[in-house]
Order: C-alpha cells, then sequence, then structure tokens
C-alpha cells in the first residue's frame, strides 16, 4: 500500500494506495468531487437482468411450492375423509388458480 499527499488546486490531498496526478483528475475537481463512475439513477429506473431473472425464478419457486403444498395437503384430507381423488384435485386447482390470479396482479402494471 502507498501513501501520496500531493498539492491539487492549492488544497492538499491525501489518498491511501491511489497515486493522484493533474493529468487523470478534471480541471478543479478533488477526488471526492468526481462523478461516481456507477450511474446509480439509470440503474434505480431499469433493474438489471440478473435481478429480472431471480425475480422470475422466484416466482417459480413459490408457484410450485404452493402447488405442491396445496396438493399434499389435498391428498391428506382424502386420505382421511376416503374420498379419493376428489379433493386433491380441488386443492390442485385452488392453488393453479390462485398462483395465476397473484401473477397476473403482480405483473398488472407491465400490461398497461
Amino acid at each position: 500500500m502507498t501513501f501520496v499527499a500531493s498539492i491539487y488546486g492549492g488544497q492538499s490531498v491525501i489518498d491511501v494506495g491511489v497515486i493522484i496526478e493533474r493529468d487523470i483528475l478534471p480541471e478543479n475537481k478533488l477526488p471526492n468531487e468526481l462523478p461516481d463512475p456507477i450511474d446509480r439513477q439509470d440503474r434505480s429506473k431499469k433493474p438489471s437482468k440478473d435481478r429480472e431473472s431471480m425475480r422470475w425464478m422466484g416466482y417459480g419457486v413459490e408457484f410450485i411450492g404452493v402447488l405442491g403444498i396445496f396438493t399434499y395437503a389435498g391428498y391428506w384430507a382424502d386420505e382421511k375423509l376416503q374420498t379419493k381423488p376428489w379433493l386433491m384435485i380441488l386443492a390442485m386447482t385452488v392453488a393453479f388458480v390462485g398462483m395465476i390470479y397473484l401473477l397476473f396482479k403482480e405483473t398488472a402494471n407491465w400490461r398497461k
């Protein structure tokens, strides 16, 4: 690690690990006033591809999880009440319709 102190624009600039030269700094700008290399406003407006794909994978996992839990609950109820396979089919249908409704509700602003 290097320790460099230099005079820039009449003010002392001390930085650890980075050598500051007049050639790489814009005129009349200190290092802490330089523009951020990552434009945070653009990042907040449009999510990255990775974030968007993780969101959709989350929906898929949630969809399968809810469908599996409802199916198992219907199967368990069928075993207890001796109504095979009607409660399992009913539970699967309720889970599927409910998750499709939530998916449409979640994506309503995209379709406008």
